[in-house]
């Protein structure tokens, strides 16, 4: 009778456990980025968990180089609106000028930029820069695509077709993806032509931003619909979003996504929104709601790093839902526990007990030793913690991993396996 006791009282516990973790949500911090003198910030890409790059109205342009605590103007030569950004790596980069001939390229981290000319404007801007490697890469003005073949010393108008772009992605020197008014368009042939993806014309409202894990799987978002295809455009499945404006959308896996935009028109009083996913896009949860603070653009690194750009700030997120303190009842010593289950696919909970209030890291590690997850980092109070570790969040394929808890004073660590 003890045993059932047991087992039924562990059973009853991780029960609420689960819980108490689908009811908890992400938690969002909105800092206010001086340097941008209240200028909107149109564009922002971080790539690392510590270099980032900003750039917006007024010729605005800004880095981060410690993971957006705090951020540095960077002087790029001009007052016109910076409209497309892209940087290949902490170095290399580019940021494309509203109604301007050329785009800059900087190869020192943004210290100094070199003027690339591409007869891109006319009286429009250029709608995105996207580079497959160092030399070859792509921009779009409303009616034209450019490509160059040598870093950009050169940009070649390839295609003049499209009437009006709105969002654009490659996924490599062949396949892209772009989005004309309403309809979806796709090229085999690095731009040179462009071809009706057979869900055009997904609504009689514009398409506003797209974006694809692969050839395959995307993702285009439109005022109050979001539609996921899984054959590159040949079909697709049609969602409700709770927005009017969207203005970007990114995917960290085919589950796991974000949107941000405004539900109103983006102007002084249009209500800002973030809207995230983990069903592949077809329930959309609103995590932000912000009055008068229309958001741009959309950074993801992983679950635990993503950016959002406004009129003069950035909001981001530490996502705390994994965790959850179980018991506040101090216990006799540290402890950390075996996961359950184990093996386990995709997720399982991590439980372990602290004697004193510390600052805890709870971080897994692949065979090599290879930091795989942080997934605690963070001053907790003594009492009893779960961890709901999903790997989907992190794209760790099956295998051995090593999961440690440090609290200065106490390291422990535990095998666990992935089997997919």
């Amino acid at each position: 009778m003890k045993t059932k006791n047991i087992t039924l009282f562990f059973t009853v516990t991780l029960l609420l456990v689960l819980q108490n973790f689908s009811d908890a949500q992400a938690v969002w911090y909105t800092s206010t980025i001086n340097t941008t003198g209240s200028h909107n910030i149109y564009k922002i890409q971080f790539v690392d968990q510590n270099t980032g790059y900003g750039c917006g109205a007024s010729g605005t342009i800004m880095k981060t180089t410690n993971g957006g605590a705090t951020w540095s103007n960077l002087t790029i030569g001009t007052t016109k609106a910076l409209s497309a950004l892209f940087f290949l790596n902490a170095n290399t980069g580019w940021v494309g000028v509203r109604d301007d001939f050329y785009i800059r390229k900087t190869t020192d981290g943004g210290l100094t930029w070199v003027m690339q000319e591409a007869d891109v404007l006319g009286s429009t801007e250029p709608i995105d820069i996207f580079f497959i490697n160092a030399q070859t890469g792509y921009t779009q003005s409303v009616n034209r695509t450019f490509k160059t073949v040598n870093g950009g010393q050169q940009w070649d108008v390839i295609n003049y077709s499209i009437s009006a772009f709105y969002d654009l992605q490659y996924i490599n020197e062949s396949i892209g993806f772009a989005l004309e008014r309403s309809n979806l368009k796709r090229t085999y042939n690095g731009g040179v032509n462009w071809y009706d993806a057979p869900i055009f014309s997904m609504s009689t409202r514009e398409s506003k931003c797209l974006y694809f894990l692969n050839d395959q799987t995307g993702w285009i978002a439109g005022a109050n619909y979001i539609v996921r295809t899984t054959n590159g455009g040949t079909t697709a499945v049609k969602d409700t979003l709770p927005m009017i404006n969207p203005t970007a959308v990114k995917f960290i896996n085919e589950n796991t996504g974000w949107v941000v935009g405004s539900y109103g028109g983006l102007n002084g009083t249009s209500t800002g929104m973030i809207c995230s996913t983990t069903d592949g896009g077809h329930i959309w949860r609103t995590e932000v709601v912000s009055a008068s603070m229309p958001y741009y653009d959309l950074a993801v690194l992983d679950i635990n790093h993503i950016w959002v750009s406004s009129r003069s700030k950035l909001t981001t997120t530490q996502n705390v839902t994994s965790v959850l303190q179980v018991s506040t009842v101090t216990p006799e010593k540290f402890s950390l526990q075996q996961n359950f289950p184990n093996p386990f696919n995709p997720s399982t909970i991590i439980n372990y007990q602290l004697a004193v209030n510390s600052f805890v890291t709870l971080k897994v590690y692949d065979m090599q030793g290879k930091e795989a997850a942080s997934l605690v980092n963070e001053k907790q109070s003594a009492g009893s913690y779960a961890v709901d570790f999903n790997t989907q969040q992190f794209n760790l394929p099956s295998g051995v991993y090593f999961y440690t808890l440090n609290t200065g004073n106490f390291t422990e660590t535990r095998k666990m396996m992935l089997v997919k």
